[in-house]
C-alpha cells in the first residue's frame, strides 16, 4: 500500500527495527496482470515456516521502503505466502480482522501494485486483529487510523481482493485519468531537466567558463518555440 498524504516514507521508529539488520535487495513488484493478486492466499503452517522467512521479509521491507509504500503483501511480490509487511518493520503472518467498529473513514489510498493510482476507499476506523510475528508469536492489538488502514488493505491482498474492486466505475476511470495526466506532467518535468542540462551543457562550452543553470523557465520558452 502507498499514501498519498506521505511524500517520503520512512521507518517510523527511532532505530531500525531489530528484524532489519543489513541491507536487503528489493524484490520484483507485480501489478494486477499477475494473476496471484486475485488468489486467495491459505493459511502459513506455523509450524514449518519457510527456512528463509526472516531473509524475505527483509527483502519485502526494503522494497516497501524502495517503492515508498507503507505496507506491502507477499503476493505483490510473486510469493503465495499469508503475510505482509507494514512500516515500522511489522511482519503480519495470518493475520485475522476479529472485529471492526460500525464507524467508518472514507479516504484516498495508494497501492504498490497500481502506481499513481489513488482511490477514495471507505474502512472500518477501529479493527480488533490478531497476527503472528515473523517469530512465530500471537499478537492480539486493537489498530485505529492509518494503521487500521494499512491492516484492512493489506488483508484484502491475502484474500484476492485488490481495491480497483472496491469502488465504482465512474470513480474508477476518472482516477485514471487523473494517474494519466500526473505522468504526462512528471514526464513533462523530465523533458525540461534534461534539456536544461543540454543548454547549460552547451553554453559552458561556448563561453570556456562554467556556466549558471539555464532556467527551467527559459527552457521551457524554449521548447515552446521548437515545436
Amino acid at each position: 500500500m502507498s499514501d498519498p498524504t506521505l511524500k517520503e516514507f520512512t521507518y517510523n521508529t527511532a532505530e531500525p527495527p531489530t528484524i532489519i539488520q543489513k541491507k536487503y535487495d528489493p524484490l520484483p513488484l507485480y501489478n494486477d496482470k499477475n494473476p496471484m493478486l486475485s488468489q486467495h492466499q491459505e493459511p502459513m503452517d506455523l509450524s514449518r515456516l519457510p527456512a528463509d522467512l526472516i531473509e524475505t521479509c527483509n527483502r519485502l521491507l526494503a522494497t516497501m521502503n524502495h517503492y515508498g509504500g507503507v505496507g506491502l503483501a507477499a503476493p505483490q511480490c510473486g510469493l503465495p505466502w499469508r503475510l505482509f509487511v507494514a512500516a515500522g518493520g511489522m511482519v503480519c503472518i495470518n493475520p485475522k480482522i476479529i472485529t471492526a467498529s460500525i464507524e467508518t473513514t472514507r479516504e484516498k489510498e495508494g497501492c504498490l501494485s497500481f502506481p499513481g493510482l489513488y482511490l477514495p476507499i471507505t474502512r472500518s476506523r477501529t479493527i480488533e486483529v490478531e497476527y503472528h510475528n515473523e517469530f512465530g508469536v500471537l499478537k492480539h492489538e486493537t489498530f485505529t487510523g492509518a494503521t487500521a488502514k494499512i491492516f484492512q488493505h493489506e488483508t484484502d491482498h491475502l484474500n484476492g481482493i485488490v481495491f480497483t474492486s472496491l469502488v465504482g466505475n465512474l470513480t474508477l476511470q476518472m482516477a485514471k485519468k487523473k494517474k494519466q495526466k500526473m505522468f504526462k506532467r512528471m514526464e513533462r518535468i523530465v523533458e525540461i531537466k534534461e534539456m536544461q542540462r543540454k543548454m547549460t551543457t552547451l553554453l559552458s562550452k561556448n563561453t570556456g567558463t562554467k556556466a549558471v543553470p539555464v532556467s527551467p523557465r527559459a527552457v521551457e520558452v524554449q521548447s515552446n518555440r521548437v515545436k
